[in-house]
């Protein structure tokens, strides 16, 4: 077969490829089902010079390799809607309703804290990934000798993790009884927080990483359904009174604690020191960001939490059931003494699941001093006057809505432009009560007519 190829060859998804050959197009490798199945695919379409004829297979196969590309755009549009549709109207999935079942059954309240499963699909193929690891590691201890500083910051979080408990060391040793095993790469996340003149460092772990024809830990998972709160009553929600609030969980996902049996699915590989002498081996005892179902997990845990103040603190319990979005909580009420009473109890409710709720912003200098006063809030230290919520900047003193088009400026000066850039480049701009449509109209015309023509 291999002598009648042509040489041309054109990827379609990961390990699907077309194929041109003297006789037509051969389309041969593994696809994989939205449930994760994998399927041996050999196609051979017949008659080579009605294809070349046809300028719509150029297309067609234009689109196996945007394939990607085209969901990011999807995403962007749905993201843009609200998810409002037709599927958005109806009640949850049967998955969904089974692994909201399962997560309320397996649910355990010890040593002050939740403790959760991870929600595996029917048949898990869980490869270890230590290879694609110990890869990955190696690259980061390449821009650390480049970065000490980055090193120490890096390992510092480590090192208070290891101490509160969000990490342990691994024994490898008892490898033997241990049923699932996977190795996630991590990498590092920094964000210049330009009103505070800070910079923050957080540690992501790649659960969906693998290696060829392999499937990850986030493939083997179920997502959960989402029970976030829908963002554009969110925030008309948090515009329809006088007093506006914001506060956030700290550190929300490591404040719930993982079942023994699923935290050798989050191993990670480490080292002590630059140049490295040995590699350890730690695991995650928490929830983790960068797992699938980790906001499913959050927002269930805590409505199931909250649900036992649904009749003795209802203003509070309404607050954190109805207007908490993944860590973020927005309200807003019209009377002082209930905004004072509503967000103590709040705090005092997460605070019984091992979740505190600070950074508090709020609109009123009476609340703010309220809340200094009593303690229940120290003063900023950064003494931020615009905050972002939700991805909107909100400044508390003239309470005002602003965006933050910092990021699409400089994108703008790139010298060259792709269709991806010109994407990524839209969804830094979230606008989801529709304030700046004239504006980002334009943006949608413009993406809808490179995608047209190119």
């Amino acid at each position: 077969m291999w002598r009648f190829q042509t040489g041309n060859r054109i990827e379609l998804e990961r390990g699907l490829y077309c194929i041109e050959t003297l006789f037509g197009f051969f389309v041969s490798g593994t696809a994989r089902s939205s449930d994760n199945f994998k399927s041996l695919v050999n196609l051979c379409v017949l008659g080579k010079s009605e294809i070349e004829k046809d300028r719509n297979t150029e297309s067609l196969i234009k689109k196996g390799e945007d394939k990607n590309l085209n969901l990011e755009l999807k995403k962007l549009w749905e993201l843009d809607n609200l998810l409002i549709s037709n599927e958005g109207e109806s009640s949850l999935l049967n998955s969904e309703v089974e692994v909201l079942r399962n997560f309320e059954n397996n649910l355990k309240y010890d040593n002050e804290r939740y403790e959760t499963g991870l929600p595996f699909k029917g048949e898990v193929d869980l490869p270890d990934n230590f290879e694609v690891s110990k890869r990955r590691l190696n690259s980061l201890v390449s821009r650390f000798r480049r970065d000490p500083v980055l090193y120490e910051n890096y390992k510092s979080v480590f090192e208070e993790q290891l101490m509160s408990g969000v990490i342990d060391q691994v024994d490898i040793a008892k490898d033997d009884l241990v049923d699932r095993i996977y190795y996630a790469p991590h990498h590092p996340v920094i964000r210049e927080q330009k009103e505070s003149n800070r910079t923050r460092l957080r540690i992501v772990f790649d659960m969906s990483s693998k290696e060829r024809w392999s499937l990850s830990l986030n493939d083997n998972l179920h997502s959960g359904p989402n029970l976030n709160p829908n963002l554009l009553t969110l925030l008309l929600k948090f515009r329809m009174n006088g007093i506006g609030i914001v506060a956030d969980i700290e550190r929300a996902f490591l404040s719930i604690g993982l079942k023994e049996v699923d935290r050798n699915c989050q191993r990670f590989l480490w080292i002590d020191k630059i140049p490295p002498t040995e590699i350890k081996v730690y695991r995650n005892t928490t929830v983790s960001f960068g797992v699938k179902s980790s906001p499913f997990h959050l927002a269930a845990t805590i409505k199931h939490h909250v649900r036992t103040f649904e009749n003795s603190k209802k203003a509070a319990y309404k607050a954190l059931n109805d207007c908490l979005y993944v860590d973020d909580l927005i309200i807003s009420l019209n009377d002082i003494n209930e905004a004072v009473e509503t967000c103590r109890d709040a705090k005092n409710i997460l605070a019984s699941a091992n979740m505190n709720l600070r950074e508090w912003r709020a609109n009123s200098p009476e609340l703010t001093t309220i809340w200094q006063n009593n303690n229940f809030e120290k003063k900023p230290e950064d003494n931020l006057i615009a905050i972002k919520v939700l991805g909107i900047v909100w400044n508390t003193v003239t309470d005002e809505l602003k965006y933050d088009l910092t990021s699409i400026l400089r994108a703008l000066e790139m010298d060259k432009y792709t269709k991806r850039s010109i994407l990524q480049m839209f969804c830094k701009l979230i606008d989801p009560m529709g304030l700046i449509a004239a504006f980002t109209i334009t943006s949608k015309i413009l993406l809808q007519e490179t995608w047209r023509k190119f």
